[in-house]
């Protein structure tokens, strides 16, 4: 590489040289060293095989970022990306990267006018069910959320993001029923027993949320936050002194949250 900087030195415009720079990064997957020289190839001379590579290297840094959930830096990479190629897939990660950032009505402009183009993607109805709930439009995120577990009814999450957003409508029932699926598909999740524990407990059944919460401790013993919920529980059942017990458990575990118990 020392070889081709020298060559740039001297013919600073010289478009194959620059590209075999940029090719010579993005081999040892030095991406962002790899693009500004592998633009200047481009722009000097427009050509398939210099664009093809640049479209490779944005999509393999915009994965690095996306991955690494730097959704900031994710972004301009993948848009410069779906700028050459029109791709679906990548249009979902941009969403997907709005999402993150809490920037909830982009990210629905752009999911919608990928499920409009492709009405039986899975994740593009998931992440959508997951922007409007974060928006505050439950009946919205049910929607997607059904359409969603009618392309995938065993996915992770899928089920767990019902049971919340049923929640957040006070419809038990239905956010019991969701959380018991979610509970039968993946039972060595502690989230998954501790929320379907609060919603029996809401639902005032008692028994049934002790057992969820204990199963949640077995898989997570030493997570505080489930002493915590024992605690409430026992406190709505009148039984204080273990409800006590559990919160000052909770608290020996987690002192620097004893104000939140």
């Amino acid at each position: 590489m020392e070889e081709f900087q020298k060559s740039l030195d001297i013919c600073p415009n010289h478009a194959v040289i620059r590209y075999n720079l940029g090719y010579s990064h993005f081999v040892l997957n030095q991406f962002e060293k790899a693009i500004p020289e592998l633009e200047i190839a481009f722009k000097l001379r427009p050509e398939k095989h210099f664009q093809n590579v640049l479209l490779k290297t944005y999509y393999n840094l915009g994965d690095k970022y996306l991955h690494s959930n730097n959704f900031e830096s994710a972004i301009p990479i993948l848009t410069k990306a779906y700028e050459i190629e029109q791709d679906e897939n990548n249009l979902m990660n941009i969403g997907i990267c709005h999402l993150q950032l809490n920037d909830t009505k982009k990210a629905i402009e752009i999911l919608e006018s990928v499920t409009n183009k492709n009405p039986n993607d899975f994740l593009t109805h998931f992440n959508l069910g997951t922007a409007y709930s974060k928006n505050g439009e439950y009946d919205k995120a049910i929607e997607y959320d059904k359409k969603a577990l009618e392309l995938d009814p065993t996915h992770h999450n899928i089920n767990y993001n019902m049971g919340v957003t049923y929640r957040e409508l006070n419809q038990l029932e239905k956010s019991i029923e969701s959380f018991e699926k979610e509970v039968n598909l993946f039972p060595d999740e502690a989230k998954n027993h501790k929320d379907l524990g609060l919603m029996y407990a809401r639902a005032k059944q008692f028994d049934k949320s002790l057992e969820s919460l204990n199963k949640s401790l077995k898989l997570e013993p030493n997570n505080s936050m489930y002493y915590s919920c024992l605690g409430s529980i026992y406190e709505d059942m009148g039984d204080y002194n273990l409800a006590i017990d559990y919160f000052k458990k909770a608290i020996e575990l987690s002192p620097e949250k004893a104000t939140y118990f």
